[in-house]
């Protein structure tokens, strides 16, 4: 798992390992990530999507601390780009550029206070 920190210890950039390149990502474009069996797909505020193979509780682990947020067993959000808490239901949040990820239902109560702090 590879991250460079900044100063203070903080992650800065995630590195991606893929087949011809090794590709850096700031934390601060990473909107969300996305499950995808054992792949991980990382959207970035330029709307790309980049594929790690790597799991997502990896990154989860690795961005502890950073405000990213597990919101579903698929989900990881970054809460500098969400607008909103849909408290229908188990709950939905809305990003900035409208995409609507779930909430489980094991997981709102943990979402509502993050979200509220």
């Amino acid at each position: 798992m590879n991250a460079q920190k900044s100063e203070l210890g903080n992650i800065t950039r995630v590195a991606i390992n893929g087949v011809d390149r090794i590709r850096l990502i700031p934390v601060c474009d990473i909107v969300r990530l996305a499950s995808e069996g054992s792949y991980t797909i990382l959207h970035t505020r330029r709307k790309e999507e980049v594929l790690a193979t790597r799991s997502l509780i990896s990154f989860e682990r690795q961005l502890a601390g950073s405000g990213f947020l597990r919101t579903h067993q698929k989900h990881l959000v970054n809460l500098d780009y969400v607008r909103e808490m849909r408290k229908i239901g188990s709950g939905i949040v809305v990003l900035e550029d409208g995409v609507r990820i779930p909430v489980a239902t094991r997981r709102k109560p943990a979402v509502m206070s993050r979200l509220l702090a």
